[in-house]
């Protein structure tokens, strides 16, 4: 999920809990719905969490599915429509380029490879592991972090700067680069 700022995190927080309380409960697990959340939720990284007791399997037949559903019902996350035809405008026409939701948002690919991304108001761009200390260097970039943990070659681009042509300009073309890189899937 897109960091957002202190209101507005707490706000996405309680929407999540909430869609994943209405989840469980459709699931009727026979372990207690709070034990279910927290096994869920960190299991995601998007909540403290708990571990399932050890030998403790009542949950674990269904959490696989029922995490699956919950993510599909806040992947209905929207994304800003203007950041994404703002990129459509500087990717350009390729024959190599296509757009797939993902992520919550909406997604670029390059030859079939995640190039750059839409989630909620912010970019996220595929940098590769060898420019990513450099790109983090920027002021409007920051860690790509879904899961709890930073995804290696990828940053998340935000902020005031980012409204900038030039900024996003510069974001697409190192991520575009990056993509050119390697083979087609």
């Amino acid at each position: 999920m897109a960091a957002l700022p202190g209101d507005a995190r707490g706000a996405e927080a309680a929407w999540n809990q909430a869609r994943l309380d209405v989840v469980l409960r459709q699931f009727r697990l026979p372990c207690p719905l709070a034990e279910a959340t927290a096994i869920v939720l960190g299991s995601t990284g998007l909540g403290p969490g708990v571990a399932a007791p050890a030998g403790d399997v009542r949950c674990a037949p269904r959490l696989g599915v029922l995490f699956l559903e919950w993510r599909r019902t806040i992947s209905s996350v929207t994304y800003d429509e203007g950041l994404a035809q703002r990129i459509r405008e500087r990717i350009g026409e390729r024959p190599d380029l296509t757009e797939k939701r993902m992520f919550g948002g909406l997604s670029f690919l390059l030859h079939g490879n995640m190039t750059v991304g839409v989630v909620g108001d912010e970019l996220i761009a595929r940098v590769g592991p060898d420019r990513t200390e450099r790109a983090l260097a920027r002021p409007e970039a920051r860690p790509m972090d879904f899961t709890g943990r930073p995804m290696r070659g990828w940053v998340t681009v935000s902020g005031p700067r980012l409204a900038q042509d030039a900024v996003l300009e510069h974001w697409i073309t190192v991520a575009a680069a990056f993509a050119d890189t390697l083979p087609p899937k």
